[in-house]
């Protein structure tokens, strides 16, 4: 059994202010190295977030005092799974550039899950999921107003959508949610965009590992 404590890096320089949150993963009266490869991966990529702005800031010779902020959720913890994804967020006065980095494990495994895991091998998964992620887009050009994006940047993102091997993803109890970054999606967006498909929709899609191994608890009706 593992918890999870939080930390905090809170360092205010001249020109960069990080507020920097992010988790750290205990396992309760044990030491286990892959445990620590996962602490180890997430506290890089905070500090590495940091070093390339302060860097960027030094190259580009940039004034402007920029804010830096991460966060995060336990989005999945059962079955010695979990799902945790991290929001980057960079805020340059009014601008701002965000993205998430989603850390799924199998403890049991002791390995990192991929989109390909999901799956199975016979289905285009980046296929399947690029669909059905232009289905929800086409479903917001009725309340685009809601969301703040104007049905011309919609259209361009239904027609030029494309999902990686590496794309962002997190698990939650009842389905998988796919993350669109900022600076995925082009210039005249802000924000991240997310995208869920239930685990009843797809389930004839996945992989037999993930049917058993990681949601065969989460849900009663697959």
């Amino acid at each position: 059994m593992f918890i999870i404590e939080d930390r905090l890096l809170d360092k205010s320089e001249d020109q960069v202010k990080c507020l920097l949150n992010y988790p750290v993963i205990k396992l309760i009266n044990n030491e286990n190295g892959f445990v620590e490869y996962i602490n180890r991966k997430i506290y890089e990529d905070v500090l590495c977030f940091k070093d390339v702005v302060e860097q960027i800031l030094k190259e580009e010779d940039i004034n402007s005092v920029v804010n830096l902020m991460t966060e995060y959720t336990i989005s999945f913890n059962k079955n010695n799974i979990i799902s945790i994804p991290i929001e980057f967020s960079q805020f340059i006065e009014l601008y701002n550039i965000n993205y998430i980095n989603s850390y799924n494990y199998d403890f049991n495994e002791e390995k990192e899950i991929k989109l390909r895991d999901i799956f199975d091998e016979l289905i285009d998964y980046k296929t399947f999921i690029g669909n059905m992620v232009k289905i929800q887009l086409a479903m917001m050009l009725d309340n685009n107003e809601e969301i703040g994006i104007n049905n011309y940047d919609l259209i361009n993102m239904i027609y030029n959508i494309e999902i990686y091997e590496d794309q962002a993803f997190y698990l939650e109890e009842d389905g998988l949610v796919i993350c669109l970054s900022s600076y995925e999606m082009g210039s005249n967006i802000r924000k991240i965009l997310e995208f869920k498909i239930m685990y009843e929709d797809a389930k004839y899609y996945f992989s037999d590992y993930f049917l058993r191994g990681v949601i065969s608890e989460s849900t009663t009706t697959l």
